[in-house]
């Protein structure tokens, strides 16, 4: 019990996501954030309690298509990111929340 004590008190990757997202998009997407890990975690339950885990995990065709698919959303979202960053490149750094003016005079004299 004190070791998941332990673990649970510690930082992972999730609490960093939220702490970067929070201080540079606000509070709304920090929220949006954590329903996500919310549902992920729901979704994963529910999905193991009734042993479609153990059928994935069993069964190789199918492990194969959840991983092709996962990694088809991550091309995509990283698609969609560089996309975004294409688009916007630095016209739009006045509302980037956090950039203060002399960061900005700092940018343009570069």
């Amino acid at each position: 019990m004190g070791l998941v004590t332990i673990l649970v008190m510690i930082p992972g990757p999730n609490t960093i996501l939220v702490a970067q997202s929070v201080s540079l998009y606000g509070k709304k997407a920090g929220l949006y954030n954590v329903v996500g890990f919310i549902s992920g975690l729901y979704v994963h339950a529910i999905l193991f309690s009734i042993g479609l885990s153990i059928l994935i995990i069993k069964s190789s065709e199918i492990f194969q298509t959840v991983k092709l698919l996962g990694a088809g959303y991550l091309a995509t979202l990283g698609a969609i990111s560089l996309y975004s960053a294409y688009k916007n490149d630095l016209k739009d750094i006045d509302d980037v929340p956090g950039r203060s003016d002399t960061t900005h005079q700092y940018v343009q004299k570069q």
